[in-house]
């Protein structure tokens, strides 16, 4: 915080800046880059202010959607922006939280607006294939002048066991 005081003296009149330094704003656009079953990547930007005196660090921490209160995750440097939150449970929703801090001290926190699902990025998808093999024709004319015919057929099962593609 700047402030600018007017100093009066038998010789003249002046005036001077003092900056305070004060906390940080908080880091903004909080949110997920990449989800699996059992991490988040999480990303943010960097504060609009930085209170007067350069970020130190971040502080970053959790919290599973049924339980309240926040757990710390970790500590990173001032100039890192993503960090993949490890150790989650599929199918678990977590709110995530940064803090940006300076010499004077923490910044409120940047939270995620709603809970971010560890899961697939892709959703759950396990894939069968069925290869069927039809031997449609088989001659010979001599012991080595051999021909067959093959038509392949492939089918694409999901989890569901619904067909996904017929390909021959």
């Amino acid at each position: 915080m700047k402030s600018i005081f007017p100093v009066i003296h038998k010789i003249g009149f002046c005036d001077f800046v003092l900056t305070v330094p004060d906390k940080p704003f908080p880091p903004r656009n909080l949110r997920a880059v990449e989800t699996n079953r059992d991490y988040i990547v999480i990303t943010w930007e960097a504060p609009e202010s930085d209170g007067g005196a350069s970020i130190t660090n971040y502080v970053l921490e959790k919290h599973d959607a049924k339980h309240p209160g926040y757990i710390y995750m970790a500590e990173v440097d001032a100039d890192t922006f993503q960090y993949k939150a490890t150790r989650l449970f599929e199918g678990y929703e977590y709110y995530f939280q940064v803090i940006a801090e300076n010499q004077v001290g923490p910044s409120d926190p940047c939270e995620t607006n709603k809970p971010i699902k560890a899961k697939l990025p892709f959703g759950e998808c396990w894939w069968w294939w069925l290869f069927i093999v039809h031997l449609s024709y088989f001659w010979c004319i001599s012991d080595t002048n051999c021909w067959v015919r093959i038509d392949f057929v492939i089918l694409y099962f999901n989890n569901n066991n619904s067909i996904l593609g017929l390909f021959y």
